[in-house]
């Protein structure tokens, strides 16, 4: 009897994702929104002639060993014309496309080419010019590369990087079986149930291998940790799903979580478990940009981690913060990084409740698809309506933008004029009567329009001065997280509806606060909810 067949599905984006090369480097990450993104999209599109067909669906189905692949993506554009077809690859930019570095211009043409070997597969295509479209948001401007290839050359490209797939995904099987061969075995690590603890453990199984939700109030002492992670275990080899997840905001119960597993691999068990620290926390250098001009931790990053992620999984099961640290020292890359990479191989991920909810940190490599892989065991449920207030609200003061453009005036004038504009936005505010008619707090339906407008442009300000530039000098840390924090506003601001209100707050004459504020975050933590099979 031969092997079953697994079935595996990936976008072509995550199958080029396999094979990145180079630095961490945020400059040239995609800062368009999805709306910018679909309009940029739609101006090219409508500039080419008859012939041109956009958005083309295509899917590539390969078998390889024990694995049934399936490649999905949607072709941005494409026309045929005598033997030689054309395919578009569209791209948002904010830079000028002669500073995009070249492994980044490699990542684009690597997507590229794969959607078009798939497109010449379908229409048996001989040879495909792929052009790519880099679209500059702010100039409106398109800009074209363009590269001619055979289908066999476009064929190796892809046949490439399925082995690199196949690879990863045959090294996760192995691991699967050792890990199956000693859990579906296992025994609770101790003589005896405390007492409530067997019922405990009992419902949090029957709950996770139906992909229910439990909520537990069980008394201190019980043994909760073990009494759940136990369980869990076994939910895991039953339902087979991937991964758990054990949020807790508290260090010293993550510790506790950590302290469990090591019980369960004493009494036998075989667990793969990373623990993600906080990039402010983990940081080796605190206050620089993700960028090779900067932090040697980024350069090169993605040339290395590979090699790092082998080695380190054939030393040890367990990565706590200390020896996640420790491996990123030895092979000199970024340990908030190293540590998202191996958690891809990890059973159990110990991290704060953020990298499941909060809409901009949470972890999308394990939420792209319908496949709800993951089961969560949440510790203290009942301060997450809080903590998803914060993470689905965002601030803003005046005093920020005067200190921003204090610490930028010598690197640019323009851009500390930029921070000073709006810092006077926000302190007009303060001062219209009408609206602090009950005194200094004021409630608005909706983010001051101009105020967003102004928030856009310091966007792009930044982005020009301080992120796209070649200078070799630093930018301040503090002007960086202003930005990012500008970023949220606005990404805030899009998703803004009857969940929310608008906080205005002055102090005198001299600051004002401006705070989009959600004071209903159901609706969006029940998204994060639905993305998990089992929660406890």
């Amino acid at each position: 009897m031969g092997k079953s067949v697994e079935k595996i599905s990936l976008s072509v984006g995550e199958l080029a994702d396999i094979c990145q090369t180079g630095d961490i480097n945020y400059r040239f990450s995609s800062r368009s929104s999805a709306r910018e993104g679909i309009a940029a999209h739609k101006k090219i599109q409508k500039t080419r002639p008859d012939g041109y067909f956009s958005e083309h669906s295509v899917a590539y189905q390969v078998k390889c060993g024990c694995f049934g692949i399936s490649i999905n993506g949607r072709v941005d554009g494409f026309s045929m014309s005598d033997d030689i077809m054309l395919v578009d690859e569209i791209k948002s930019i904010r830079v000028n496309p002669e500073v995009i570095p070249e492994y980044v211009l490699e990542q684009f043409w690597r997507q590229a080419c794969f959607y078009a070997f798939m497109l010449a597969s379908e229409m048996d295509a001989a040879e495909v010019l792929v052009r790519l479209c880099l679209f500059h948001l702010d100039e409106e401007q398109e800009y074209q590369l363009e590269q001619l290839f055979s289908v066999g050359e476009l064929t190796l490209k892809f046949a490439e990087a399925i082995l690199v797939l196949v690879d990863r995904l045959e090294s996760r099987r192995q691991w699967r079986q050792i890990r199956s061969k000693a859990n579906k075995t296992l025994s609770f690590p101790y003589p005896n149930y405390r007492p409530g603890q067997r019922e405990l453990a009992v419902n949090v199984y029957r709950q996770l291998v139906t992909s229910g939700q439990l909520v537990l109030q069980a008394p201190t002492g019980i043994g909760k940790t073990i009494g759940t992670l136990f369980p869990a275990l076994h939910a895991l080899e039953k339902t087979g799903k991937r991964r758990i997840f054990y949020l807790s905001a508290k260090t010293s119960t993550q510790q506790m979580a950590e302290k469990a597993a090591e019980q369960l691999s004493e009494a036998g068990a075989r667990i793969r478990l990373v623990t993600l620290t906080a990039k402010e926390k983990i940081c080796f250098n605190p206050g620089l940009p993700c960028d090779p001009d900067y932090c040697n931790y980024a350069k090169g990053y993605n040339d290395r981690v590979n090699l790092a992620v082998r080695e380190m999984l054939d030393l040890q099961d367990h990565f706590d913060r200390d020896s996640i640290e420790r491996f990123a020292k030895h092979y000199e890359i970024c340990p908030f990084e190293l540590g998202l990479d191996i958690s891809q191989e990890a059973d159990l991920i110990i991290c704060d409740y953020n990298y499941v909810f909060d809409p901009a940190v949470y972890l999308r490599r394990y939420f792209k698809s319908q496949s709800f892989e993951s089961i969560a065991l949440i510790d203290e449920v009942h301060n997450l309506v809080d903590r998803g207030r914060e993470m689905h609200s965002v601030e803003l003061v005046s005093s920020q933008f005067l200190r921003f453009a204090r610490l930028i005036r010598s690197r640019s004038s323009a851009l500390a004029n930029v921070g000073k504009i709006v810092s006077r936005a926000l302190l007009k505010l303060s001062r219209e009567d009408d609206l602090f008619v009950t005194g200094d707090f004021f409630l608005l339906s909706e983010p001051p329009e101009a105020l967003t407008s102004l928030l856009h442009k310091f966007c792009t300000q930044v982005e020009a001065t301080l992120l796209h530039n070649d200078s070799g000098a630093e930018a301040p840390g503090d002007s960086l997280s202003l930005y990012f924090e500008v970023l949220r506003f606005l990404r805030i601001a899009e998703d803004y509806d009857a969940d929310y209100v608008t906080l205005l707050q002055r102090a005198g004459n001299s600051e004002v606060r401006v705070k989009l504020y959600c004071v209903d975050p159901s609706n969006r933590l029940a998204i994060a909810f639905d993305r998990l099979s089992g929660v406890v």
